[in-house]
Parts: C-alpha cells; structure tokens; sequence
C-alpha cells in the first residue's frame, strides 16, 4: 500500500502535487484499531524514511501500527539516520 496517514509526512519541493492522507491506511489503522505509533509520540514533528536523491520529495514510507491497548507500554519512538547510506530504520518502541 502506498499511501500516509498524514499529510506532514509528505513533502514535495515543486507543490506540483498534493498528496492528501488516502482512505486505505486510514481504513486499516480505524477498522483495527491501530495507532501509528510514531506519530502519536512525535505529534508536531517533521521526519522522513525515504527521500530522492535531489530532495525533491520526502516521505514518512515506515510506519509501526499497534493496538492502541498497547500504545500506553510504549515510551518511546525514533527516527534515526541510515547507516552507511542504507535506508536501515529504526524505531525505539517497548523499554
């Protein structure tokens, strides 16, 4: 599925395309009851997984969905640069 769950996961330097959060993901996390997890604990915060070479576009691709029964054990969660130019993610959830 490509597709965001919200639109400051987006970025596109030329505004000639506007992606809005579609109904797929948005479908899944509401039918199952999922949290997006970095999201929830990074509210306001701006970080990409996936970018083009030239920066032209951005985007949030990664996202850890959990039940939201079991967002309250997590206390934390990361975006942290890829090692050796690898796009390797890792994201802190249950301590």
């Amino acid at each position: 599925m490509n597709d965001i769950l919200n639109s400051s996961d987006l970025y596109n330097s030329s505004n000639t395309k506007y992606f809005k959060p579609g109904k797929g993901l948005q479908q899944l996390t509401k039918s199952n009851k999922l949290v997006d997890v970095w999201r929830k604990i990074n509210n306001d915060k701006i970080q990409f997984t996936w970018k083009k070479r030239n920066n032209s576009e951005k985007s949030r691709i990664d996202y850890w969905l959990l039940d939201e029964n079991i967002m309250q054990l997590v206390s934390s969660a990361h975006i942290r640069p890829p090692a050796l130019n690898q796009p390797i993610i890792r994201q802190s959830l249950l301590n």
